[in-house]
């Protein structure tokens, strides 16, 4: 079975559709019935180019110049011209590494994991890192780490292993502070790698853990930070050294699990049945001499995921081992932009995907964007987009979201392909406190097998508007009232439209009597000493205002009885006569 086209077609693999101009037509039915034979293809050449490392070597645009650059023994930063220059200022370490945007600044930093510790390494935006925070999460030796928003607030977290008996694993939780808070989770033991993934498509990220004296298991994101065991392949149990990734195998949309058993050298493929449960695809794969496998892109670009280090896939999780001229395919991107995954190997040298005859298009921008509101959440959704080679299940999207236009403040949209930050879903919902925020500005940009991403659609603005005015609740003066043109007469932050005492200042807005109107404009006339009555006593406290330097009133026109701007001794008459002589009303301002 070959992958399928959006429109249903079939995608077939390029050296399928060279001209066969004097070949039987029955040999070329035989050629595109046969797409196991693009394992025979060599469709990977050699470089001299040397940028050293191993199988960890990540390949990522680190200088926000929309070229991929390499992180191997050292930075190496693409020209542009067909070279890679040495930056000695930083270093791969020892470890598992990841990239990710840990600051939502809009370019990648990076993060190391390495015996007790998880290391943290800030980028500026142009290629040179900063050392940041430095984690202790011993006991237990680190051994594996992944980046992801695993609670939904936009900023990324990091799981990490906890490589040791009894060591129980730990997720970094970002605090959007710069700062992270360690949480120990199950499972206790020792958990040789992990992976992240919406395996039940609920539009949050899942756990797959191998583990060492133990099966491997999925643990569910049940939200609010707590992941709950969910699926445990008893397949996998041994003594030995298990990998494992999510990928989509049979392209339908859900992703399927790879677990190799690495005493045994057998790699396990579970298909996933869509009612929270996987299913044994066929035989283990032998896997002699490989201690790794991983996820990949489309490397011959036939409309399907691969699988590192050299399988590929029919579409349908039948998978071909390439022969021994390919390359080990860890650090996939494109190197030469020409539309095809490159590898900076294992062997440290660059390999080019030499592709074929057809050009390959990154996909259309995601159209139909829509957004759902409510103070503490916002549901972002989108329709799914075409691609001229990968079909609409297998496509993955990347949200941004910001303060500002363009910005990543909210949620960042610089990620590394291997990685775009919602997957294959077409909503994602974010947990936030919408009453502090005036506006948001989102988009979303697609990205095909073969990690070619589309222009971001254009931004779109939303906001928490309870009283539909057009003004955000963040910046709205009065947010449960209706003011559209915002007028605020005393400049006491809070609009006229819900001031209790428009024409005073009075952020406070203190209402003795709970009557709706504001203190500062609600008092009772001649109460000097706020006692809530007329008599001598305020005439009292006038005369020591006045001639003794005694306190002021609350407010200080309720001495002004007389309604003529100034405190003096014929406020005294005036108040004298009304208690004892029948004399008229007191007015105030």
């Amino acid at each position: 079975m070959i992958g399928q086209h959006a429109d249903g077609s079939h995608a077939k693999g390029r050296i399928m559709k060279r001209p066969l101009k004097y070949q039987s037509i029955a040999f070329l039915f035989l050629l595109i019935m046969l797409p196991w034979r693009l394992a025979d293809a060599q469709i990977f050449s050699k470089t001299d180019i040397f940028i050293g490392g191993d199988c960890a070597n990540i390949v990522a645009d680190l200088n926000n110049d929309g070229l991929n650059d390499i992180i191997s023994d050292s930075l190496y930063i693409n020209d542009g011209a067909g070279g890679f220059i040495a930056e000695d200022t930083f270093h791969l370490m020892d470890g598992s590494n990841d990239v990710g945007d840990l600051d939502n600044d809009g370019d990648l930093d990076f993060v190391n994991c390495r015996g007790d510790f998880v290391n943290i390494y800030l980028n500026d935006g142009t290629g040179i890192f900063t050392s940041g925070a430095t984690y202790d999460v011993s006991p237990g030796e680190v051994y594996g780490g992944r980046i992801a928003d695993l609670d939904n607030d936009g900023f990324v977290d990091i799981v990490v292993n906890g490589h040791g008996y009894n060591y129980p694993p730990d997720i970094l939780w970002n605090l959007g502070d710069g700062t992270f808070e360690i949480q120990n989770i199950a499972p206790a033991g020792i958990t040789k790698d992990v992976d992240v993934g919406d395996f039940d498509n609920d539009g949050d990220f899942d756990l797959l853990w191998s583990c060492n004296a133990s099966a491997s298991a999925v643990y569910r994101n049940n939200a609010l930070r707590v992941f709950n065991y969910s699926i445990w392949f008893i397949d996998t149990y041994s003594f030995g050294y298990p990998w494992s990734t999510f990928t989509d195998l049979n392209s339908d949309g859900y992703l399927d699990a790879l677990i190799l058993e690495y005493l045994q050298f057998k790699a396990y493929r579970y298909i996933n049945n869509t009612v929270d449960d996987f299913d044994v695809f066929g035989d283990p794969i032998n896997q002699s001499g490989e201690y790794m496998i991983y996820k990949s892109g489309d490397v011959d670009n036939d409309g399907d995921f691969d699988v590192a280090p050299h399988y590929l896939n029919d579409g349908a999780g039948n998978l071909t081992k390439t022969d021994d001229n390919w390359p080990l395919w860890r650090g996939l991107g494109h190197l030469n932009d020409d539309g095809y995954l490159d590898a900076a190997n294992c062997d440290g040298y660059i390999y080019y995907n030499t592709g074929g005859e057809e050009v390959n298009n990154p996909p259309a921008v995601p159209g139909g964007l829509t957004a759902t509101v409510t103070e503490s959440t916002i549901t972002f959704g989108w329709a799914a987009t075409l691609d001229d080679v990968t079909p609409q299940s297998l496509l993955k999207y990347n949200l941004r979201v910001g303060l500002t236009p363009g910005g990543n403040e909210i949620m960042s949209g610089a990620t590394p392909a291997w990685a775009p930050n919602v997957e294959h879903n077409e909503s994602w919902t974010l947990y936030l406190d919408m009453r502090k925020i005036c506006n948001l500005y989102w988009s979303v940009q697609a990205q095909d097998g073969s990690y070619l991403r589309s222009d971001w659609a254009a931004d779109r603005v939303v906001n928490y508007d309870p009283d539909d005015d057009g003004v955000g609740y963040g910046c709205d003066n009065c947010p449960l009232t209706f003011n559209p043109t915002q007028p605020n007469s005393d400049t006491d932050s809070l609009g006229d439209a819900c001031d209790n005492c428009p024409e005073v200042f009075n952020p406070e807005q203190a209402d003795r009597d709970d009557d709706n109107i504001g203190d500062a404009c609600d008092y009772l006339c001649g109460d000097a000493n706020s006692d809530e009555k007329l008599n001598i006593l305020d005439v009292v406290f006038i005369l020591n205002y006045l001639y003794r330097g005694g306190p002021d009133s609350d407010p200080h026109d309720a001495m002004n009885v007389d309604n003529n701007e100034f405190i003096n001794l014929f406020d005294i008459t005036v108040y004298v006569n009304y208690l004892y002589r029948g004399g008229p009303d007191l007015q105030c301002p």
